[in-house]
């Protein structure tokens, strides 16, 4: 049903649980129009604008039709909070439709005083309807701006009068919480098991409310050669008294599988945990000893807070709700997090709503992590009273869904086959691919949660949806064919062609895409030169990214200004494919971002990509793939022009979902576009790459393959007969020195637990020899000797390194003793004939 993963770490599974409160549905719509002022009109091309136009209060004729124009408008008191929900269009009586505005788009801003605006529509006009109403998520919106690119005739129009509606601010709950009994169960899956459960109540105590919450989730972990599987299984109990507010009065867990309770009490100033167990442990000289065993004790946690109002996770999510919803809404907590033992500063924000559709109710969209994404990074979709739907953490990795009978589910251990897993990753040409830019078709399907299709963009002119249903509530299964599309092939789908209005959304700029920064400008007209032709100028801006902008991953789903970017010049997916926009933008290339998942490494991660638009369809295009055109296993799930309220969908569609690949076909990369004076080649006698600028010749008598690893590459050398023997060159992108590249090596290789295993055991080996070599005219490092494997066998081996500016190189070679000899022939071959330039 669905694909979800889980660690170990689920010891602390109080971060992950939530209850509800009794919030009154919002209020109807007002006008709040009065709240705001008019920053008049700017004719966006041209550079000009009239501060005196206010479409606040009257329509106005735009005579020369210019377009594109945009209007914001501004709230007069900036600590005002209102909630836009909708805006209406007012035209004067008989307006005729080809003067009326048919493109438009709504952007929205929470902010103070950072100008960070959200886009809450773009599409076009009914032309049928004369007094249009744009319906938005409800929005906390200090600012509100409109752009209008084309009348509905082309010529003359009338840009209508604005009327905004909503509520003046975000409406916490205008009664007391329910006194109700609230008794909730979620299901914990682990993949697509379902591994434990979590019960949660909450009850009236007092002046405030009394919570429980108890969980438990199993997991058996089988490893190659074992005979008996290793289980884990964790269980935990809270209670917490609060006052009205859900701040804690008083706090008891209990985790009988780890030996510790939890028991705490608020104050005036300060909530303390005190630590009510120890075991054995050496961390610290001055750790007291154990009367009963002599060893030094460690004690598991104690800390303190200056803080009054501390709140829990279990009802972090009532907090927020009691507060009042609206996207846009961001506070900060102070929480205790009883399993780990530790206070922490929480941001909560609320990155949009679902509208209801069917039976289900509409949603929010919750984001909440902790300053390091150390304890959780989560993202959960609540309904307005508070109920959790789904929650998904990327810390842990972790699903835990409502259900509303616990007992129709199988729930039982999740077993995780090591072995199994491997041979799978290994064997199957469904499941790994090794060049995956190389596929040219095939068949996916996927599974997601909550969204539903027609709020998504399943198809493109490389992707087709072959079928696509409801296969439980919430839950969709599609399937797609994809392809590897390049310039001047066919479309999977023929779209109508766009007309320079519709296409004037994917040439502006917006506060990450800052086509209007002088800096970028000149970086733009400089990577571009004179080149006219719109495919050339994309390539030529894609040689520039891969070789300024340093591949760095990180945890935020928001990506920083385009000028930001450049001043750090590194970056993931998200930073590549904003720097493109933005460049492509400035040189007058259509842009959009593609959001999706991209097959890697053996598997499927989020991502974000560009797409341009030329020769009347989108184009795909990569800037942090070093193929440029994606191939099949890019699968999109949804474009947009802006990249900001787009980010967080691989969060919504389930965590992490593993599409099914079938129909698998490769073809020759045959479109190269990295620069350089050498094309990437791969075939039966060697692998030249452009971007790393190597050379490699496969020898006689070893098997080979060639990995795509993303801004790495591998070179697997083995013996059909021989599964010990093995031969793999890395060459990785960085600029570290020589222990950083040693962790990444471990980090990328498939024998990454072996060779953990060798490094450890290099000061037990029967023989080393560390030293100073020369391969491919450049020196390197490299050190050999001997180690026992698991089955007690010799196996010699062989490491060099050779670093180079902006790479890193790595050999190794490894077969056990009495037959390393007899292919050392082979080895020293493939370091002799490796070629750099």
């Amino acid at each position: 049903m669905r694909a979800h993963k889980l660690t170990a770490s689920l010891s602390f599974i109080p971060i992950l649980v939530f209850l509800c409160v009794a919030i009154p549905r919002a209020a109807f719509s007002e006008p709040i129009t009065s709240l705001y002022k008019s920053g008049g009109l700017t004719w966006i091309s041209e550079n000009r604008s009239d501060s005196e136009t206010n479409l606040l209060a009257n329509p106005v004729s735009l005579k020369d039709g210019s377009f594109p124009v945009e209007t914001t408008f501004t709230v007069s008191d900036p600590n005002d909070e209102p909630v836009v929900k909708s805006i209406k269009l007012l035209y004067p009586g008989g307006t005729p439709a080809a003067e009326r505005v048919s493109l438009v788009e709504v952007w929205i801003s929470a902010e103070k005083t950072d100008k960070k605006f959200k886009q809450v529509f773009c599409d076009r006009l009914d032309e049928k309807d004369e007094q249009p109403s744009i319906v938005t998520p409800p929005s906390i919106a200090r600012r509100v701006r409109l752009r209008f690119f084309n009348a509905s005739g082309g010529g003359a129009a009338i840009l209508p009068q604005i009327v905004i509606e909503g509520s003046p601010k975000v409406a916490p709950a205008s009664s007391p919480l329910s006194q109700d009994v609230i008794d909730l169960s979620y299901i914990i899956f682990m993949n697509d098991n379902a591994a434990g459960e979590v019960w949660l109540t909450r009850e009236p105590k007092n002046d405030g409310f009394f919570y429980t919450e108890e969980y438990y989730f199993d997991i058996e972990i089988k490893l190659p050669n074992e005979e008996q599987n290793i289980k884990k299984s964790s269980e935990g109990y809270c209670e917490m008294e609060t006052d009205p507010l859900l701040a804690i009065d008083k706090l008891l867990c209990k985790y009988p599988k780890w030996k510790y309770e939890a028991r705490g009490k608020r104050g005036k100033d300060s909530f303390t945990l005190k630590p009510s167990g120890s075991y054995p442990g050496s961390s610290a000289d001055d750790d007291e000893e154990d009367e009963n065993t002599g060893k030094k004790k460690k004690y598991v946690y104690e800390t303190e807070s200056d803080q009054a109002e501390i709140y829990d996770s279990a009802m972090i999510y009532d907090k927020i709700a009691l507060e009042g919803l609206a996207v846009g809404v961001e506070r900060e907590y102070k929480m205790v997090l009883a399993g780990p033992g530790r206070f922490v500063d929480a941001k909560a924000q609320v990155l949009d709503y679902l509208p209801a559709r069917g039976n289900r109710e509409g949603a929010f969209v919750i984001w909440i992590t902790d300053e390091e994404y150390k304890y959780f990074n989560q993202v959960a979709m609540i309904k307005a009273d508070g109920t959790i739907l789904r929650q998904y953490d990327y810390t842990d990795q972790t699903e835990i869904a409502l259900t509303d009978n616990p007992d129709e589910w199988d729930i039982k251990p999740y077993v995780l086959d090591i072995e199994k897993r491997i041979e799978e990753l290994k064997s199957s040409v469904y499941n790994f691919v090794f060049m995956p830019d190389s596929v040219a078709g095939a068949r996916v399907h996927v599974r997601w949660n909550e969204i539903p299709p027609e709020m998504l963009k399943l198809e493109s002119a490389r992707q087709k949806i072959v079928s696509v249903e409801e296969t439980e509530p919430g839950i969709y299964e599609a399937e797609l064919e994809t392809s590897r599309r390049y310039p001047d092939e066919p479309c999977a789908v023929e779209s109508e062609l766009l007309s320079d209005a519709e296409l004037a959304p994917y040439l502006l700029a917006d506060e990450a895409i800052e086509t209007d920064n002088k800096r970028l400008i000149e970086l733009s007209n400089q990577i571009v030169g004179k080149e006219t032709d719109t495919l050339e100028k994309a390539i030529k801006i894609f040689n520039w990214l891969i070789r300024n902008i340093e591949p760095e991953n990180t945890p935020m789903f928001d990506a920083p200004a385009a000028s930001k970017i450049l001043r750090s010049k590194k970056g993931d997916c998200k930073h590549f494919a904003v720097m493109f926009a933005t460049l492509a933008r400035i040189a007058g290339i259509p842009t959009r971002f593609a959001f999706g998942q991209r097959y890697i490494a053996g598997e499927y991660g989020y991502h974000v990509w560009d797409q341009i638009y030329i020769d009347g369809a989108w184009l795909d295009v990569d800037a942090s793939d070093l193929g440029f055109f994606p191939g099949a296993l890019h699968i999109q799930y949804d474009a947009s022009s802006a990249f900001n309220e787009k980010r967080y969908i691989g969060v919504l569609l389930g965590l992490r979902p593993e599409p099914e690949l079938s129909g698998v076909k490769t073809a020759p990369l045959d479109f190269q576009v990295i620069d350089g004076s050498r094309d990437t080649i791969l075939n039966s006698s060697f692998y030249q790459d452009a971007y790393f600028r190597f050379k490699i010749f496969f020898p006689a008598g070893l098997n080979h393959k060639v990995m795509d690893l993303g801004f790495a590459r591998k070179i697997m050398f083995s013996v059909s007969k021989q599964p010990k023997t093995m031969a793999n060159v890395y060459i990785l992108h960085t600029s570290a020195d020589e222990k950083n590249a040693l962790s990444m090596f471990s980090a990328f290789s498939m024998e990454g637990i072996q060779l953990m295993d060798l490094f450890g055991a290099m000061k037990k080996a029967k023989s080393q020899k560390y030293g100073e070599t020369v391969i491919a005219g450049k020196t390197a490092d490299f050190v050999t000797g001997e180690f026992m494997d698991k089955n007690n066998d010799y196996i010699h081996f062989e490491l060099a390194i050779i670093k180079r500016k902006d790479s890193v190189i790595i050999f190794h070679f490894a077969s056990p003793s009495e037959s390393f000899r007899k292919y050392a022939d082979s080895f020293d071959s493939i370091k002799k004939t490796f070629e750099v330039f």
